[in-house]
């Protein structure tokens, strides 16, 4: 979902199931949530006949971020389960390091292998969730004036792939894409360095490298 700092701010929903010990959902239960981030959401909701609980939540912030919701039937029961989301910005011409030509999300290129907290003049990044059946992925960018900016980038058949410095269809990278998730930041995700996001419009190739 795209942050958005306006008055009305950004809105997404947060569904968990509670199921029995045979897997079957559970209806009319009570179920809590607490969240890492800043979004604002009724605190517990029931189950529907299915055992889905759904929560609306809502987040007033114009800069990307990552939000992990925790879902539980009870406060001391520890049988619970997590969800991740993110919320991102489109990519923009705006550099996200002022000494850095490469660094804005439309013409991002790595100097460096991704570590989490980028040196100064090593721009970083990795990719952390893609959607391939839609021609979507985030990538976490790093510099060391901006850490953590959430970007979605999508691709089309148009477009020019390189994995491991070798030329990819849009197949092939969509299949190595999936296989990488879920991930552990930092491995097969990295875009290594040299690895780029340079989009265009439309109407013109964009291309997309990472280490593989």
């Amino acid at each position: 979902v795209s942050a958005s700092g306006l008055t009305a701010g950004a809105n997404n929903t947060v569904s968990t199931t509670v199921y029995d010990q045979y897997g079957v959902g559970i209806s009319g239960t009570s179920v809590g949530m607490v969240t890492s981030g800043t979004s604002t959401f009724t605190v517990t909701r029931t189950t529907n006949s299915s055992g889905v609980a759904t929560f609306g939540v809502n987040r007033v912030a114009a800069a990307s971020a990552v939000e992990t919701w925790t879902a539980n039937t009870t406060s001391t029961d520890w049988d619970f389960s997590s969800a991740t989301s993110y919320w991102v910005q489109g990519v923009t011409t705006v550099d996200l390091d002022a000494e850095e030509v490469n660094s804005s999300p439309n013409n991002f290129v790595t100097e460096a292998a991704y570590g989490g907290a980028a040196a100064d003049g090593a721009p970083e990044a990795a990719w952390v969730a893609a959607d391939v059946a839609n021609n979507v992925a985030i990538a976490d960018l790093m510099t060391d004036e901006a850490a953590h900016t959430y970007v979605k980038y999508t691709w089309d058949d148009n477009d020019a792939f390189v994995v491991g410095g070798v030329g990819k269809t849009l197949a092939e990278w969509e299949l190595l894409l999936a296989t990488q998730f879920p991930l552990v930041i930092g491995t097969a995700n990295d875009w290594g360095s040299g690895g780029y996001a340079k989009t265009t419009t439309a109407s013109y190739v964009s291309g997309f490298s990472w280490e593989g």
